[in-house]
């Protein structure tokens, strides 16, 4: 069996060095993977005006939903239908989700019951 550098081979005693190296390493990498994600976050809401956030539909129905997605700069895409349908045609699922950021008058696909 090959040790990892800076380790001893199997005794336990080794490894202590190396664990708290690999916990910083993972901490960083996580701290890192957050400001990016969150840089991401605050240049897509700065972009908002210019963009379309897809807002939450489901259970709406299709003409308020429709008007919903207007209203955040997005546009109504494909609309599927499911069965049993119901006797007020709401909306089920929508693609993609909320909270997506996308181009202006992104089309959003709807699943209505």
């Amino acid at each position: 069996m090959q040790a990892w550098p800076g380790r001893t081979g199997g005794d336990g005693g080794g490894g202590r060095a190396y664990r708290p190296q690999v916990r910083s390493i993972l901490l960083i990498a996580a701290i890192a993977a957050g400001a990016a994600i969150g840089g991401a976050a605050r240049t897509a809401a700065a972009h908002t005006p210019s963009g379309c956030v897809v807002p939450k539909v489901y259970a709406l129905t299709l003409p308020a939903s429709e008007s919903r997605l207007n209203a955040a700069g997005c546009s109504l895409g494909a609309v599927a239908r499911e069965r049993p349908h119901a006797r007020v045609a709401r909306v089920t699922g929508q693609v993609p989700a909320p909270g997506a950021v996308l181009p202006r008058h992104a089309r959003i696909s709807l699943l209505v019951s």
